[in-house]
């Protein structure tokens, strides 16, 4: 599944967050680790969010079956 094109964040613990993002890619899963943008003037929180948010597959294109499939992928990771 390859269609990270808009923005559906979530966010992770810093220790979940590369864990989870090869996890996902091990399943067939794209995301985008980090945030799209933050002002410069928030260099603190940008850097939080690079550490904590990966961007996660979503697209008018995406069935049914593949958005079951990355919250079902999510989950395992997670139990």
């Amino acid at each position: 599944i390859s269609k990270t094109y808009q923005e559906f964040n979530l966010i992770c613990n810093n220790d979940d967050n590369a864990k989870l993002y090869q996890y996902l890619k091990d399943k067939g899963i794209e995301t985008i680790l980090g945030a799209y943008r933050f002002p410069m003037e928030q260099p603190d929180l940008a850097k939080l969010a690079n550490q904590t948010v990966l961007r996660l597959p979503i697209s008018p294109e995406l069935e049914t079956e593949e958005i079951e499939y990355v919250i079902k992928t999510i989950k395992e990771f997670y139990s």
